[in-house]
């Protein structure tokens, strides 16, 4: 049986009205109503420009039925009016830019090899804050460009001879592609990490001198994992657990692991 759209309308994945979106039928479209139905959404088939079938749910209301003898004699099978699947606003299977933002905690490590006592390791939780934008390479390719303020806190182990704590703060600037599996997205990719603050550092570093937050600033690189939910077909939640190395360009080196919250929009 087919079927007319009224009026602009979501085709949905599934038949609910929170479920994500395919993509937008125009006004006019015909479609194939395949018959089954759960509450008001029933599943039909569209015909893309390429001639490639693609089915989802539509809100029945926005339909119309239409009579086969009615448009018998206007339309024939191959002239149907069909989606193009080139175009942002219509049908599509993935976004094509994307933009955010990130918040969420930081767990260092810190090895200041130069200080009495070297061998100990400082521990710490920080904060980090951050936007990102980015676009698909492909359709499971995401190129993401990061701004991220991150701190680096450091406490020495109860019991050693270390009496004083490590606070440094960075701006990281990086550039991270990543692959998408499901819902999943792995990732890996480098940073440049400017030091901005000091705000503790130990009295008694024997190495360099560090006079300026600057003279802690490294590349560093950083991979991990992250998971999306789809909010709708505009606006996602995920989280993403990361591992980051600030390569060894003073006598501290630093690691950090990363859990992060971030609220994405595509379009």
């Amino acid at each position: 049986m087919e079927g007319r759209v009224l009026f602009e309308t979501e085709l949905k994945k599934q038949g609910k009205a929170n479920a994500p979106a395919k993509g937008r039928l125009p006004e006019g479209s015909l479609v194939t109503i395949i018959g089954s139905q759960k509450a008001d959404f029933i599943l039909v088939e569209v015909e893309l420009e390429n001639g490639k079938p693609i089915t989802g749910w539509v809100n029945q209301n926005t339909l119309a039925p239409v009579d086969p003898d009615e448009i018998a004699p206007k339309i024939r099978p191959k002239q149907r009016v069909r989606i193009p699947d080139d175009e942002a606003i219509l049908l599509r299977r993935k976004p094509s830019l994307f933009f955010g933002a990130a918040l969420g905690g930081n767990y260092a490590i810190i090895l200041p090899s130069q200080l009495p006592g070297s061998e100990l390791t400082y521990t710490g939780v920080g904060f980090l804050a951050g936007a990102y934008v980015g676009f698909y390479l492909k359709d499971n390719m995401p190129l993401r460009f990061e701004l991220n303020y991150t701190q680096f806190n450091g406490v020495a182990p109860v019991g050693s001879s270390a009496t004083e704590d490590l606070g440094y703060g960075f701006m990281e600037i990086g550039v991270t592609p990543g692959l998408i599996v499901g819902k999943f997205e792995l990732f890996a990719g480098f940073q440049y990490a400017m030091g901005l603050s000091i705000a503790n550092d130990p009295s008694n570093y024997a190495g360099d001198p560090i006079d300026t937050p600057f003279a802690l600033s490294t590349l560093a690189g950083q991979l991990g994992v992250g998971y999306t939910y789809e909010l709708n077909s505009e606006t996602n939640l995920g989280v993403r657990l990361r591992y980051v190395l600030h390569f060894q360009s003073s006598s501290i080196l630093r690691h950090g692991i990363g859990l992060i919250a971030t609220l994405g929009l595509q379009g």
